[in-house]
């Protein structure tokens, strides 16, 4: 399962309840954290949850509790499917609700993120251009137990870096790396799941007052993106 957060700019919802400022402090809009599932070269919606930074003003909250909210409603529906998250979840306190949700993971790192090996000493995240690294069984900021490998493509101008992890209860004590990768990569393909709810459906166009309406029509537009690719 793919999630990825979306922001939706509504410059000219300035006093609309639920719409606060976006992440350059300036634009009014929201935040749509999406889940999806991969299918034929797109990724069918199954699951969301919306906030702002004045809904999370409002509830004296932040956005961790619902990504924590998100994650935790979709785990039955992901039983031993991993979770495939961007750098935005690249966060201690994620990963270790993850793994206490026993919510199998891959996800993108931060550059800058630290592991220590099993002796507590710190591991350098280094890979030259062209060339593969996999780090196995070391520890997130020395305290959650995971695989690394790191990847720089030629062309790019930094590595990439992923790490997978099963859940403690999973039937084998680790993801492997090269597969964690091939995981991560397949989220891309929320990309087009935004360009059919928008150029198909108009759901950048839409502006509700009130935040429940545009959470129900997120809903409808998802049964569409559905009923679109005939899945049930």
């Amino acid at each position: 399962m793919i999630g990825d957060p979306t922001e939706m700019p509504r410059p000219g919802a300035k006093k609309t309840e639920y719409v606060g400022k976006l992440s350059d402090g300036q634009t009014s809009g929201y935040w749509l954290l999406v889940l999806a599932t991969p299918y034929q070269g797109r990724a069918i919606p199954c699951h969301f949850v919306s906030y702002s930074s004045a809904i999370i003003g409002t509830e004296v909250t932040s956005r961790n509790r619902y990504h924590f909210q998100a994650f935790a409603e979709v785990k039955e529906l992901l039983g031993d499917k991993p979770l495939v998250l961007d750098r935005e979840f690249s966060y201690l306190e994620l990963l270790q609700a993850l793994v206490v949700e026993e919510v199998n993971f891959v996800i993108r790192l931060k550059l800058g993120a630290r592991f220590f090996d099993q002796e507590g000493k710190q591991v350098a995240l280094s890979v030259k251009k062209g060339e593969t690294r996999i780090l196995n069984k070391v520890f997130y900021m020395g305290k959650v137990f995971v695989n690394v490998i790191g990847r720089w493509k030629e062309g790019f101008n930094e590595p990439i870096w992923i790490t997978p992890a099963l859940a403690p209860g999973a039937s084998v004590t680790n993801l492997p790396a090269e597969q964690g990768l091939a995981f991560y990569l397949q989220r891309m393909k929320i990309d087009e799941a935004f360009k059919d709810l928008k150029s198909l459906l108009g759901m950048d166009k839409l502006m509700c007052q009130k935040r429940h309406w545009i959470e129900s029509y997120v809903v409808y537009l998802g049964a569409q993106i559905r009923i679109l690719f005939a899945v049930s």
